[in-house]
């Protein structure tokens, strides 16, 4: 019996030492190959790093900006990407631009929303944006400061033709935040979005000034928005838009009463005015005799 145990596993005993190292050098094999692999993309990831950060070079001179209105008296592009963290010069194909170049111009207080961002393999960049618009200026002591509809501070002393904007009084509780940042004030919120509202009748209204004092929302006691003419007459015009309250009629009816009034008689102070006029009333709008000088603008 040993005699034939060993003539049958004499030769596996022999055999196994050889099959376990061709194992372990086919595991090696792969193991050394796996390794090659993860080298082999490593590398063909950071070389495609460095191709894209070489090549396709494009720089600030090939980014178009959505043109500017002219309402903006400065030059913006040069300016929002001098405040930034990028390279004067980038790659199209850089990984993350296209958000980088977002950022940076949203950040612009004119900007209202960045639209997107365009990269051509041509090295032109595409930045579209929507620009936000000023539709009045509050007065803070001898400083106007422009806002838009929603009441967001736009930079001082940037705006063209700040006299064709009326002039919003609130009285010296309301402190203007940065440029930027939307106003918390319920007053500057409500004359702003009045402003907005009555923007595309200015040719025939002619408000120079939006008086809203004694404002104060929803809050109790808060009185009417006051309009002022370039003439002198007085408009007791009540809450902003968007608003309403009983017995008052609605912004649009109110502006209705006012436009009614100027085809008939050419202007808020004909025929024989300056008028104080209220136009809150259910009953009709009312108008009486106004003895006073007419208000003048002044230099900010």
């Amino acid at each position: 019996m040993g005699k034939r145990t060993a003539k049958i596993f004499g030769p596996l005993a022999r055999i196994i030492p050889t099959l376990c190292s061709a194992t372990s050098l086919r595991r090696g094999a792969l193991a050394a190959g796996s390794l090659a692999a993860v080298a082999a993309v490593w590398y063909g990831l950071a070389c495609a790093r460095d191709y894209a950060r070489a090549t396709l070079q494009t720089d600030w001179d090939r980014i178009r900006l959505t043109e500017q209105p002219g309402w903006i008296a400065v030059p913006l592009k040069e300016r929002i990407l001098a405040r930034s963290t990028l390279p004067r010069r980038f790659s199209v194909l850089e990984p993350g631009i296209a958000k980088r170049l977002a950022r940076a111009f949203a950040l612009e207080p004119w900007i209202k929303r960045v639209v997107r961002v365009r990269l051509f393999r041509s090295g032109e960049v595409v930045v579209e944006v929507e620009y936000r618009e000023p539709v009045a200026v509050v007065q803070q002591g001898n400083k106007l400061v422009p806002v838009d509809a929603e009441a967001v501070v736009l930079p001082v002393g940037e705006v063209t033709a700040w006299q064709v904007y009326p002039r919003v009084v609130v009285g010296r509780s309301a402190r203007a935040p940065s440029p930027g940042l939307s106003w918390e004030s319920e007053a500057v919120r409500a004359a702003a979005a009045l402003a907005a509202f009555l923007a595309p009748y200015q040719h025939k209204l002619q408000v120079i000034l939006i008086d809203a004092t004694r404002y104060r929302g929803d809050a109790p006691p808060t009185g009417p928005i006051v309009l002022e003419t370039r003439g002198g007459s007085r408009i007791v015009w009540g809450r902003p838009p968007g608003t309403s309250y009983p017995g008052e009629l609605a912004a649009e009816q109110k502006l209705q009463r006012l436009l009614d009034y100027v085809d008939q008689f050419g202007s808020l102070e004909a025929p024989s005015g300056p008028y104080e006029i209220d136009v809150t009333r259910w009953t009709g709008m009312s108008r009486r005799l106004r003895s006073v000088t007419p208000w003048q603008p002044v230099e900010p």
